[in-house]
């Protein structure tokens, strides 16, 4: 079976990729991330179906919802060709099979074509990827041997896992010495229970006897408890007698004391309510003298003001007079910095029109046009002008350099065409001379040399630099395997291993040889060689040709070469004249357009300051300064102005409110010198009128509260006297005295009442009433009654104690035996027991009987099947390790397989390197699938799978596969170019990032 062409519609990163006309070695190669295992996985999806989303595998499903899925075309010996196609529908896709007899198939169909495998299957014996060698690897030298036995046998390590499971399911089960597994804990418990049944029928009589003693116990205990009860109840009724006693005669006391008082009217707090009634009254009566004095002084003060009706009548002109007094100071220095400020701003408004060569009116200044159009313009224009000056100098470097190098052209032609041969003399040396008839074969040839010989020199010098590189990596590795090894051994001879410490030295003798004497390459010879021959070569064709012309043809040979050679000469520099006057013309005509708008720049700049009547100079003036001065000189202008309008106005305000104050003046009848002198005068008038008004305000102020709290005063007093005379009202009494004396009276009377109340209140807490107390105090209860109850309730209360010390004891006997189980408990449990390890003990029975199937299964496959892939796995792993081993035996256990090397020594899997490991399970899983299903065999399927081989069996395992591919298709997927280099009959596809090419 062939697969011949791949049609891939939508699968991952592919999107309608077509791989066909597929050989019977076909070798896939493209960089890592190129599509070499999307294309692996595609295969195994269109043959059994896309992985589903409940495995975990990648399904690689389009990311750009392009059609997912593809097809395969097949070639079988038995039905031809077959065409399947696999796209998305249910769980593992929907799958057509065109046959070449035009029947169309379904699922059913295909696996007949695939002869009933899986995918587990195909991808364990004819797909290939680093994955199986990693299994290598990763697995324990103990368990090696089971894995390459597994791998000949199935192609896989399924063997391996599935024995390691049922052997792990029985030691869970069951060890002969362990511990933990269950059939051991049960065993044990089973004995332990055995014991526990037998003790436990010699305490059952022991049980009945303590649980009939502890009832009797029991019941005693019960009996002491009612005796106890009645013995507390006695002794506290007793003790509560002798404390409520006190109490029954005090209350007979207090109510023979009240009974001799009889009634005593007085009010509530009376007492209490006169003595704050004649503490308010004392100071009320001494604060209504003083307010009374107070009042007589005021009217007093009064009558002593004397106020002027007139002053009264102007006193808010005056006060406004005074408050623009601050004002006329702060006029008159504003005044005097106006006048000097003003002096300032004509000097410098002056300093601007001479700078500006302008002799125009202010009025007429202030018209020119400054605005914010006007500024840009100028801006602009200014900004254009230093731009075409940057431009200016630009054009001169540029003209400077165009105009040099069209000079030095025309003197290169002009040098050529004297070097030159007269027309005459050029055409006479070509009819001499006439060239030998193979010159055109020679010069072909040696360009042909030439071109192999740079060539090879390159590559050479590739591949010296990369063999320089691979000895310094070989160098440090052997360097670190020497040091390692030398300190393992110094490990081992310190512990006195001497044979470990021996084999130790011996492999770091062998790492530093491998160093000196493996360090050369047979391509690097060969490439050295073959430069050696070239050259050799190259240089008896030069001697040939040399010594054929002879001495006057090689004359003019010379001559009309260098004629040629001057001819092209003058040729290329007539091109570049060329290019050189064009470049200068394009100068030329930059400066002119420069020139003019340069001149259309001064003429606006020109015109603008015609307008303005300033002067205009077009190399040295600014017009930006120019516009700056004459914006300064409308600014101080308007200052100006603005400061002659301020200062008239502050003028006239000093001079109006200066004549006010000398007329108030001339009203006092008082002369003022000048507005300061004024200023006091009027104040000191003002300030004498304030202070007699106050005064006259404040006395009547003063006397209006003065008569309402005399008249308050008044009229408390009288309501506190009128009090007073209530409560001795309803003491029935006249005078302060005899108030006080029934006061004291009423006091203890009531103190007697409440002492009653509480008495009272605390025999209605206790049990007794009037009739107890009587009953009692007949019988003549005293302490030494209490005393004879607390010694007889001591007594029964040791009693008790004892009692219930053997309750409890008899109580932990009867718990201790209860935790131990009765007899029939044991006996159930023991049984309960015994069936549980029966039931595991035929779950234990089902492993081993599993496992014992298995050993029978790789017993009859080592004996029928697989002696046969032996004997061809052990003719490929001679041929990968070049005669190194040249068997494969089988264990007489099912433990694995053993190694023998060409010497006749025989090796355990576990003991050969890990590479040695992987060659022998590359041999086995090849040999499996060429022993498979004849003739009509799957393709073999091979992913970067010897990439950890050197290089003598690198170049043994592609020999191997080209030998395979012979009988049996083989598709090869590889990243590493260098291999491309053994597969140079066979086709090749290359994998891109992007699209891919092929080649053949």
């Amino acid at each position: 079976m062939k697969i011949k062409e791949l049609h891939v519609y939508g699968y991952g990163k592919l999107e309608n990729k077509t791989f066909s006309d597929l050989g019977q070695l076909q070798i896939f190669f493209g960089e890592n991330e190129s599509g070499k295992t999307t294309i692996m996985s595609f295969i195994h999806s269109i043959l059994f179906g896309f992985p589903t989303k409940s495995q975990n595998e990648r399904r690689y499903e389009p990311k750009l919802n392009a059609k997912y899925g593809g097809s395969v075309l097949l070639v079988s010996e038995r039905f031809g060709e077959v065409g399947i196609e696999r796209v998305k529908g249910k769980a593992v896709g929907d799958v057509n099979v065109a046959f070449e007899n035009g029947k169309v198939g379904n699922e059913n169909d295909l696996k007949e074509l695939l002869q009933g495998i899986d995918k587990n299957y195909f991808q364990s014996v004819f797909s290939f990827d680093l994955q199986g060698l990693h299994g290598v690897q990763d697995i324990s030298e103990a368990a090696l041997g089971k894995y390459l036995l597994s791998a000949g046998m199935i192609g896989s390590d399924k063997l391996l896992e599935v024995e390691t499971k049922l052997q792990k399911q029985l030691d869970a089960r069951f060890k002969p010495s362990g511990q933990k597994p269950e059939l051991n804990v049960k065993l044990r418990q089973l004995k332990d229970l055995q014991s526990g049944v037998k003790k436990a029928d010699e305490e059952q009589r022991t049980y009945i006897e303590l649980q009939l003693k502890q009832k009797q116990t029991e019941a005693e205990l019960l009996a002491l408890k009612e005796t106890i009860n009645r013995n507390e109840g006695t002794l506290f009724y007793y003790q509560e007698f002798l404390r409520v006693q006190p109490l029954f005669e005090e209350k007979q006391t207090v109510q023979n004391e009240l009974a001799k008082l009889g009634d005593v009217p007085f009010p509530v707090d009376g007492l209490k309510r006169l003595e704050q009634l004649v503490a308010l009254k004392i100071p009320n009566n001494a604060q209504l003298s003083a307010m009374q004095q107070k009042q007589q002084e005021n009217d007093t003060s009064i009558e002593q003001l004397n106020i002027s009706p007139y002053l009264t009548a102007n006193k808010e002109k005056w006060t406004a007079v005074l408050d623009n007094a601050p004002l006329l100071e702060k006029w008159e220095e504003e005044k005097s910095q106006l006048e000097q400020t003003l002096r300032t701003k004509e000097r410098e408004k002056e300093n601007y029109k001479n700078n500006l060569l302008i002799e125009l009116h202010d009025d007429e200044i202030s018209k020119l046009d400054t605005s914010i159009f006007m500024t840009e313009k100028i801006k602009g224009l200014e900004r254009e002008k230093h731009r075409l000056e940057s431009e200016r100098t630009r054009l001169d470097e540029k003209y400077k350099l165009e105009k040099n190098s069209l000079e030095a052209t025309e003197a290169r032609i002009d040098e050529l065409k004297q070097n030159q041969l007269p027309n005459e003399e050029r055409r006479r040396l070509e009819r001499v001379y006439s060239p030998h008839s193979n010159g055109n074969y020679a010069t072909l040839k040696k360009e042909i040399l030439e071109e192999q010989i740079a060539e090879l020199t390159q590559k050479y010098s590739q591949l010296s630099a990369k063999a320089k590189r691979n000895r310094k990596r070989s160098a440090i590795t052997a360097t670190l395997l020497a040091v390692i090894s030398l300190v393992t051994s110094g490990y081992f001879l310190i512990g006195e291993q001497f044979l470990l410490g021996g084999i130790t030295a011996l492999f770091a003798a062998i790492a530093i040889s491998f160093h000196f004497f493996i360090n050369q390459t047979d391509v690097l010879a060969d490439l050295k060689q073959q430069l050696a021959h070239a050259e050799k070569k190259k240089r008896n064709d030069q001697q040939q040709t040399e010594e054929e012309p002879s001495l006057e043809s090689v004359s003019i040979r010379h001559l009309l070469q260098k004629e040629e050679e001057i001819q092209q000469q003058l040729r290329a520099e007539a091109v570049k004249h060329k290019e050189r006057t064009a470049a200068f013309h394009l100068v030329i005509e930059e400066s002119e357009r420069w020139e003019a708008s340069w001149n259309k720049t001064n003429e606006e700049l020109a015109s603008i300051m015609q307008k303005w009547q300033i002067p205009f100079n077009s190399k040295d003036y600014h017009a930006g300064a120019a516009l700056e001065l004459l914006m300064n000189v409308k600014h101080a202008i308007d200052e100006s102005l603005e400061l002659k309008k301020k200062l008239a106005r502050i003028e006239r305000n000093f001079t109006q409110k200066k004549q006010e104050l000398f007329t108030i003046c001339d009203e006092l009848g008082i002369f003022a010198a000048n507005w300061r002198e004024a200023v006091i005068i009027v104040k000191r008038a003002l300030n004498q009128h304030l202070e007699q008004s106050m005064l006259l305000n404040k006395y009547k102020q003063e006397k209006r509260p003065l008569e309402m709290e005399i008249e308050r005063l008044q009229s408390e007093s009288a309501f506190l006297s009128d009090e007073m005379n209530q409560l001795f009202k309803a003491a029935l009494v006249e005078a302060e005295e005899e108030f006080r004396k029934q006061a004291r009276l009423a006091e203890e009377k009531e103190r007697l009442t409440t002492s009653l109340q509480m008495i009272s209140v605390q025999l209605e807490k206790t049990t007794f009433h009037s009739e107890d107390f009587d009953a009692l105090s007949v019988s003549k209860v005293s302490r030494y009654s209490v005393e004879a109850l607390e010694a007889e309730r001591k007594d029964l209360f040791g009693r008790q104690s004892v009692l219930l010390e053997q309750l409890s004891d008899m109580k932990h006997r009867i718990r201790h035996l209860e935790e131990g189980g009765t007899y029939s408990d044991l006996l159930h449990q023991y049984n309960e027991t015994k069936a549980a390890f029966n039931t595991e003990a035929k779950e234990w029975a089902k492993y081993a009987l599993a496992k014992s199937m298995l050993d029978k299964t790789i017993t009859t496959f080592k004996r029928e099947r697989l002696p046969k892939v032996i004997v061809l796995a052990e003719e490929y792993l001679s041929f990968l390790t070049s005669g190194e081993y040249k068997r494969i035996l089988l264990g007489e256990t099912v433990d694995g397989l053993y190694l023998e090397r060409y010497d006749g020594l025989r090796f355990e899997a576990g003991e050969v390197s890990r590479g040695t490991a992987e060659q022998v399970y590359v041999s086995l899983r090849l040999a499996l699938a060429q022993n498979i299903f004849g003739s009509d065999g799957f393709p073999i399927i091979i992913d970067d799978s010897f990439v950890n081989f050197d290089r003598n069996r690198t170049a043994n395992m592609i020999r191997l596969i080209q030998k395979i591919s012979e009988s049996r298709q083989v598709i090869f997927f590889t990243c590493h170019e260098h291999l491309l280099s053994y597969f140079e009959n066979a086709p090749i596809i290359r994998l891109g990032k992007e699209k891919a090419g092929i080649r053949k």
